[in-house]
């Protein structure tokens, strides 16, 4: 991988994601969503796709992040910002693999090579933070029309 680190980053950091969000965000959700209440469709794809990453360890990060994939789409109706949360999580994890191999390893550690907990731990917190503030502000949008309309939607239909 290395080696062509800009085919790396436009393949698993861009097309993969893309890719995987049609599928599982836009096909199987959407089609779930028409038949069972939406916590349980998107529970449903978002063990799908962590299944679907095959190793136990990554299945498992893969599974809570289809959790709130699933729910943005939900949530916004579109998704671009599922799209968005992908790419920059796989550009993450293969900008790590690619620049940064010791830590990918396991040779050394984020606090280690940010030179303190207390960075690392800092860098956490604002990232946390932002997740925070983020997931509040799409669960005070009101649902798609789209969404609303369908049979198990927790919110009545807009046009009555």
């Amino acid at each position: 991988m290395a080696r062509q680190p800009a085919a790396a980053l436009l393949l698993g950091g861009i097309v993969i994601p893309v890719l995987e969000e049609v599928l599982f965000r836009g096909v199987l959700l959407q089609g779930l969503l028409r038949n069972k209440k939406p916590w349980v469709a998107i529970g449903q794809q978002a063990l799908l796709f962590g299944l679907i990453h095959f190793n136990p360890a990554q299945s498992v990060g893969a599974f809570l992040i289809g959790l709130l994939l699933g729910w943005l789409c939900y949530r916004t109706g579109s998704l671009l910002p599922g799209i968005g949360i992908h790419a920059l999580n796989n550009l993450g994890a293969f900008g790590l693999l690619i620049w940064l191999p010791k830590v990918a390893d396991g040779r050394t550690s984020l606090p280690e090579l940010l030179g303190s907990n207390w960075a690392y731990a800092g860098l956490v917190t604002l990232a946390a933070a932002v997740l925070a503030g983020l997931l509040w502000r799409v669960s005070l949008l009101a649902l798609p029309a789209a969404w609303a309309s369908t049979p198990n939607s927790p919110e009545p239909d807009p046009k009555n």
